[in-house]
C-alpha cells in the first residue's frame, strides 16, 4: 500500500517529467492534490450512503 509520502514523491517526479503538462488532464491538476476534506465531511458522506471508508482515505494531506 502506498504511503502519503510515496504519493507526493510520485507526483513530484511526474511534474518534473511532464513539466509542460502535455499529458491528458495534467494541465488542470498540475500534479497537485486539492486540500483534504474534513473528517466530519467524510463521516457525513458515509452516513448518507451507508458505508465506511478506511481511515487512510481522509488522512492524505501535504506535509
Amino acid at each position: 500500500m502506498l504511503q502519503k509520502e510515496d504519493v507526493f514523491k510520485i507526483l513530484k517526479k511526474a511534474a518534473i517529467t511532464d513539466r509542460h503538462f502535455g499529458l491528458f488532464g495534467s494541465d488542470t491538476h498540475r500534479y497537485r492534490l486539492k486540500p483534504a476534506i474534513s473528517s466530519r465531511s467524510v463521516r457525513d458522506i458515509e452516513d448518507a450512503y451507508g458505508f465506511t471508508l478506511p481511515e487512510d482515505y481522509f488522512v492524505l494531506s501535504p506535509k
